[in-house]
C-alpha cells in the first residue's frame, strides 16, 4: 500500500509539470528553424509537452504492469491462506471425530455353546442347531444402549459374500450397557437352524462347518446409531470344539 501512494505522488507531480507546460504553451513563439527538432523539442512548449506526455504515459504504464504483479502475488497468497485454512478445518474435524470415538462403547459378544435338538412338529420328525444365547460387555468409557440383533447361522461352507441375517430381535426398552467389563448381560435367542440329524456326529467331530455371526445395533451417548458385527466357526480349539472368532469384513464391520 506503501508503494502505491509514492507512485501516486509521483504520477501527480508529472501531471502537475504537463499543466505548466500546457499554460506556457499559450505564449509559445514560432521557432526560427521548423526543420529544427532539438528546437521544438527543447524550446517550443507543446513539443516539451509531448514528450512530458510520453514519459507520463511510460510511466503510467510502468505503474500499471506493477500493480498487475502485486495483484497477482496477493491473490497467490490469498490462495495458499485459504489451502492452509481448509487443511486447518479438516485436521480439527479429524481431531473432533477421533476425540468422539475415543469415547465411544466397545461392544463384546460371546455366543453359547452350539447346541442341537430334535422334535416332533406336526406329526414330522425335526432337528436343528441353535445358540442358546449370547453375552454382552461394554469395554469402553461411554454407555451403550442397545435396540436389536440380527444373526444367522450357516451349515457347512462357504459363507455367503455377504452376511443374510435371517432372525432378528429386539431389546427391552430402556436397557443399558454400563462401561464395566464385571456386567455382562445375557439375551436369549429364539432362532435356530434345520439339520439332517445324521450331521450331528459330524458337526460335534468338525467335520462339517458352522458358522454364527450377528450385528449388534445400539445408541451412543450422543444418540448417533452404531453397529458392530461379530462372525465365528465351530471348529476344534485344541480342547474340544467352541467357537472362534473370524475376521470376515463382510460380516465383522463396525460403524
Amino acid at each position: 500500500m506503501h508503494r502505491f501512494r509514492s507512485y501516486e505522488l509521483l504520477l501527480g507531480a508529472l501531471l502537475m509539470l504537463a499543466a505548466v507546460v500546457v499554460a506556457m504553451s499559450l505564449n509559445a513563439v514560432v521557432p526560427p528553424d521548423a526543420t529544427n527538432w532539438s528546437w521544438g523539442l527543447f524550446k517550443d512548449a507543446s513539443g516539451f509537452f509531448a514528450l512530458c506526455a510520453v514519459l507520463v504515459a511510460g510511466a503510467q504504464a510502468a505503474f500499471f504492469v506493477r500493480q498487475l504483479h502485486y495483484m497477482r502475488e496477493s491473490l497467490d497468497h490469498t490462495a495458499l491462506a485459504a489451502t492452509a485454512s481448509a487443511k486447518a478445518a479438516e485436521a480439527a474435524a479429524l481431531s473432533a471425530r477421533a476425540g468422539i470415538a475415543i469415547q465411544l462403547p466397545i461392544v463384546r459378544i460371546v455366543p453359547d455353546n452350539l447346541g442341537w435338538g430334535d422334535v416332533v412338529e406336526a406329526g414330522k420328525h425335526r432337528a436343528y442347531c441353535s445358540v442358546m444365547a449370547i453375552t454382552f460387555s461394554n469395554l469402553g468409557p461411554t454407555r451403550a444402549f442397545p435396540v436389536e440383533v440380527r444373526y444367522g447361522i450357516k451349515i457347512g461352507t462357504p459363507l455367503p459374500a455377504e452376511p443374510v441375517y435371517t432372525f432378528t430381535e429386539a431389546f427391552i426398552p430402556n436397557l443399558i450397557f454400563e462401561p464395566d467389563r464385571k456386567i455382562t448381560p445375557r439375551k436369549r435367542l429364539n432362532g435356530d437352524v434345520d439339520i439332517d440329524s445324521s450331521q450331528w456326529p459330524l458337526i460335534c467331530q468338525g467335520q462339517i462347518d458352522v458358522w454364527f455371526y450377528c450385528a449388534l445395533a445400539y445408541d451412543d451417548f450422543m444418540q448417533t446409531r452404531h453397529e458392530t458385527a461379530f462372525c465365528w466357526r465351530w471348529q476344534n480349539v485344541g480342547m474340544g470344539m467352541a467357537w472362534r472368532e473370524f475376521e470376515v469384513p463382510t460380516y465383522t464391520r463396525k460403524t
